[in-house]
This record gives structure tokens, sequence and C-alpha cells, in this order.
């Protein structure tokens, strides 16, 4: 009978599971992919001892986890310090040469748009679109003297001023944590006063 190592015999393993060797790949790299694609089977916690070790697997899973997530921030600002130069000045070209075409547009308006408001070109569309209408103040005008003056008008405050109405749910609170407002009183209003509980674990 011919002898197999502890490395062919756990390839042969990992194989029998449907994890399949490719080129160049040893037993330790087949097993790690396994591992990292194998399904993840929710554990059962039924006693003190058992909640104690899913708390230490907790913990060393944060920790790798926020090894790994400090290790992706520092790929990623690698990344981004070698790609942005490039992005900001591929953004420029587009802003500044997307000015041009806008303003030969506006120039020649009449010209070049004269069956609608777009021109199809063979590198893409240009052309004006409106958006929906909408209300702008005048000059310097704010809103607020905007305000008041539909407010000292009796048809204009009747048909163009809007009065929002909510309820001071912070003041209620207090009032309860107070007793200036009662439970029976709170329920006739149709709240009561509550606290959400959640389950929590600090890892050390």
């Amino acid at each position: 009978m011919t002898k197999t190592s502890l490395t062919d015999r756990r390839t042969r393993g990992l194989e029998a599971i449907g994890c399949q060797r490719t080129n160049g790949e040893n037993g330790d790299a087949l097993e790690r992919r396994a591992r990292d694609s194998a399904p993840y089977l929710p554990p059962e916690c039924g006693s003190r001892a058992e909640a104690e070790q899913l708390l230490s697997e907790i913990a060393d899973a944060a920790r790798v986890r926020d090894l790994l997530t400090m290790r992706m921030g520092q790929i990623t600002a690698r990344v981004r310090t070698k790609f942005e130069p490039q992005m900001e000045r591929c953004e420029q070209e587009i802003k500044t040469k997307s000015e041009a075409v806008e303003k030969w547009a506006t120039a020649n308006r009449g010209a070049e748009f004269v069956e609608g408001k777009s021109i199809e070109t063979a590198y893409g569309v240009v052309g004006f679109r409106k958006s929906g209408w909408s209300l702008r103040l005048l000059g310097k005008e704010t809103w607020e003297g905007v305000t008041q003056r539909i407010r000292k008008s009796r048809i204009w405050r009747k048909l163009y001023l809007r009065i929002k109405y909510e309820p001071d749910r912070r003041q209620m609170l207090t009032d309860l944590g107070k007793e200036k407002l009662s439970l029976a009183e709170a329920k006739k209003i149709g709240v009561e006063r509550w606290q959400e509980e959640s389950f929590y674990i600090d890892v050390k």
C-alpha cells in the first residue's frame, strides 16, 4: 500500500466535499479557500461555558475585523492617492470643455437649435431642458419678508400661509417625568412613556 502524506489526505478530503485544487495551489491554500467559501452554520449556546467560549470567539473575530478594516483603509488610501489626481484632471477637463460647448450653444441657439431644444451628434446629445416650475425671490427679498406680507393681507393669509401643528414630544416626556402629566392623561392623548431594551456585547 502506498503511503500518503497528511497534506495529501487533507487535500483529498477537501476535494471530496467539492473544493477542487487549481493549478499551482497547495494544500494550505486549498484549505483556506475551502474555509472561506464554506457555508456559515449558526452556533448553538446552551450553557454559561458555551456562552463564554462564543464570547472568546466573538472577541477574536472582532479583532480580526478591526485589523482587516485598518488594512483595507490603508490599501484604499494608496489607491486613492494613485488615481485621484488623474480623476481630478478628467473632471476638470469635462467641466471646462462642457462650459465651452454650452457657451457655443447659447451663442448659436437660434441657428443650431431650430427644430427643438437639443441636437444629436456622433458623440452625444446637447441641448437645453427646463426644470419644473418653482418660486424664487426677487432681488434682495427674503422668505421672511414674503411671509410678513402674506400675514398682513387677510386674503393672502387664508390662501398662502401654511401653519404646521405637531405634538411637542419632548415637553410631554419631560412633564411625564416630573408627573406634571399623569399616565392616565397621556393615555387619553394617545401616548405612553416607554424604554426600548436591546441586548449588547462589549468585547474586551
